[in-house]
């Protein structure tokens, strides 16, 4: 598990992310991922995961009707980022080094916020399980493996 950032440094700002922001926020997620999640996966699920994080596939995703979010580090590094797609929360990382700060929750709830009432959905992997329950998420069918990443469907109601 990730040490905790000293409470002494200023919590991150969240606001929309824009392209500009995609390089430091891929840079980021794959970082995190490689750290957290990776180990174990098979190489299928590795190169999933990479193709998913570009900082090219962020934009397009950004450009083609993705909503993302990003925590923005003092020094101005992305610390962490959020994307949804319609209801669907896509990805949702914070740098080992400022997790269990609460980004992860600021980050969520800009992303919900846009969307009252609906459900949110996510697919989880084994690492992130425990993360997404203490955000409120709750287990909603099995785990599935697609492109060498299992991952287990969860929701968030209103």
């Amino acid at each position: 598990m990730a040490t905790p950032a000293p409470a002494s440094r200023p919590a991150p700002a969240v606001r929309p992310a824009t392209a500009g922001d995609c390089p430091g926020a891929a840079a980021m997620v794959r970082r995190a991922f490689a750290l957290q999640v990776a180990p174990g996966l098979p190489p299928e699920g590795e190169a999933t995961f990479r193709a998913i994080a570009d900082a090219r596939a962020l934009e397009e995703r950004l450009a083609t009707g993705s909503r993302a979010w990003v925590a923005v580090a003092e020094d101005g590094r992305v610390v962490g980022y959020a994307e949804r797609e319609g209801t669907h929360l896509y990805l949702l990382f914070v740098h080992p080094e400022h997790q269990r700060r609460g980004i992860a929750r600021r980050l969520l709830a800009a992303a919900v916020a846009g969307i009252p009432g609906a459900t949110v959905t996510v697919h989880a992997t084994a690492y992130a399980l425990p993360a997404y329950t203490r955000l409120g998420f709750r287990v909603t069918g099995p785990a599935f493996t697609r492109g060498g990443l299992t991952a287990t469907p969860m929701a968030l109601h209103p």
